[in-house]
């Protein structure tokens, strides 16, 4: 098993020890066991949220070729460096089984957090506390989800597809479903007819993402709306019943804009610093 660093949209190989890719085969391995644990497999389509007795099965599934192609040639991806390789995205273990064609892939998501800057943390040693004088990370104690005998199986959409990619397996909403989206209070919606007359496809799955991972009832329209601006968005808000509340825009272009960024569909690239839109990588 070997092991990989997602930075951006880049794999890099993140070399280790013996005794550490001992230790890390164990860890992922017993992650992966955690992951299935006295839990029924539950084909994904979006319009059902699993209990704590369930995982989610994919059976057809896309994953960036570059991951599939370090797992098959791990000594192919430039080494992952901590000085320069800063926007982790996510972590993963895998091996391939040549005769049977398949890989097998553990995933780990990664935030900010989990990464340690020289002279920003402090480690324990004893009773002491020393001041961190390397980089480094730390790893989850779970996994977002593995692809193991062609099927991807995870537990929660919005980590799994910060990953891979996996809205299109989305059903498309109702009628019904959008109306739910379009009247939660963290939603102004000042012209629902004109909302609805730019619905197609497109937006009836990303419609069903947004009631899966249940975004607008954790992140707060403030926090919505400041972090758009990275993108160049402009998400307005007003105050409804003293309550802050998104204004859901009436433009076909700036509710496809919007819907993109409630899933998370807008990313930084690595070298330039320049942003783009998941799947074509089209410049915003």
């Amino acid at each position: 098993m070997h092991f990989f660093v997602v930075v951006g949209h880049t794999v890099k190989r993140m070399r280790v020890d013996n005794t550490t890719q001992n230790t890390l085969i164990e860890m992922f391995s017993e992650q992966y066991d955690q992951l299935l644990e006295n839990r029924t497999r539950v084909a994904f389509d979006g319009s059902y949220n699993i209990d704590e007795t369930e995982v989610y099965e994919l059976s057809k599934f896309d994953i960036d070729a570059s991951m599939i192609d370090a797992v098959k040639q791990p000594q192919s991806p430039d080494d992952f460096n901590l000085k320069t390789d800063e926007h982790i995205k996510a972590i993963f273990a895998g091996d391939y089984d040549r005769k049977a064609n398949m890989p097998t892939i553990y995933f780990q998501s990664f935030n900010k957090g989990r990464l340690l800057k020289k002279g920003f943390t402090l480690l324990g040693d004893g009773n002491t506390l020393k001041e961190n004088k390397k980089a480094g990370i730390t790893l989850d104690t779970k996994l977002a989800g593995a692809v193991v005998d062609g099927k991807l199986l995870f537990r929660n959409y919005r980590t799994m597809n910060s990953i891979v990619d996996i809205s299109k397996f989305y059903n498309e909403a109702t009628n019904e479903q959008i109306d739910q989206v379009l009247e939660h209070d963290r939603l102004l919606v000042e012209d629902a007819d004109a909302v609805r007359g730019h619905v197609n496809s497109w937006m009836r799955r990303r419609f069903t993402a947004i009631l899966q991972s249940g975004v607008l009832d954790t992140v707060t329209p403030r926090k919505i709306s400041g972090r758009a601006k990275k993108y160049g968005l402009e998400v307005n808000t007003k105050k409804v019943d003293d309550k802050d509340a998104i204004v859901f825009p009436t433009d076909k272009k700036q509710i496809k804009s919007l819907l993109t960024f409630l899933n998370e569909g807008y990313f930084e690239g690595e070298l330039t610093g320049t942003l783009f839109q998941t799947n074509s990588q089209r410049k915003v």
